[in-house]
């Protein structure tokens, strides 16, 4: 590969990784906030995930 082709897969990859993240949100899977495990954890359902 030449580098003007990583140069080009450089730029459109990132580009198109912010592209989905914007216009697709429900299809990227979101990891729990930090709130919601403390919720949890202060309620006794969920096991310590640091543990």
């Amino acid at each position: 590969m030449s580098w003007q082709a990583g140069l080009v897969v450089a730029i459109l990859v990132p580009l198109l990784v912010f592209v989905v993240t914007v216009c697709w949100p429900d299809r990227v899977p979101k990891g729990r906030s930090a709130e919601e495990i403390r919720a949890r954890l202060d309620a006794g359902e969920d096991e310590d995930p640091l543990r």
